[in-house]
């Protein structure tokens, strides 16, 4: 295992046990066995390590490319995939989420701005799918990426609370959401 990501499993560890602002550069190394220059080497910042652990789950690097989406596609196929992904996505980096939320909810400022570079990214990619989908137009694209988001996150923290989320339940929440938005006329 590399140092750097050594030093990523290791910050998880310490800011789940202490928060971000409880967690230390210095405790970070010491507990990865290397010295706080190294640690400072290869992250500037508290801030750029927890940015770095979003990156590595793969949270910030979002698909750019919606080409999978097109406007002859099934409406619910492009409601239940867009879920889907999402599930699966926070689901692998569960910890992650788990740990930013809790940090979230203390105000932290350094968690926040990542938390908001990557809803922005996740909003973004949203209302393109939307879009290239012929679920929403240009004009209300924003607020129907919004409502999708709003159920990705609301049913996700449910089945977290829940004690996780299996597969074929994922799979029947995104085929729910999709017929609930769709009757509610989102075509």
């Amino acid at each position: 295992m590399s140092t750097r990501q050594r030093l990523l499993e290791t910050a998880l560890a310490v800011f789940a046990e202490q928060g971000t602002d409880g967690g230390s550069m210095r405790e970070i190394a010491r507990r990865a066995g290397v010295n706080v220059a190294t640690a400072y080497h290869h992250f500037g910042s508290k801030r750029e390590m927890f940015l770095a652990i979003f990156k590595e789950l793969g949270f910030l690097d979002r698909p750019e490319d919606t080409s999978w989406v097109t406007a002859d596609m099934e409406p619910a196929l492009v409601l239940e995939s867009l879920c889907m992904g999402a599930w699966v996505l926070m689901s692998s980096g569960a910890d992650v989420l788990r740990l930013a939320i809790a940090e979230l909810m203390k105000g932290d400022p350094e968690v926040q701005s990542v938390f908001e570079a990557w809803r922005e990214q996740g909003d973004q990619y949203l209302r393109d799918a939307l879009v290239q989908g012929g679920l929403a137009t240009s004009e209300n694209s924003e607020r129907r990426a919004w409502v999708v988001r709003q159920v990705i996150w609301a049913t996700f923290i449910s089945e977290l609370l829940a004690g996780g989320f299996e597969a074929e339940e994922m799979q029947r929440c995104a085929r729910d959401a999709a017929t609930t938005l769709l009757e509610g006329g989102w075509r």
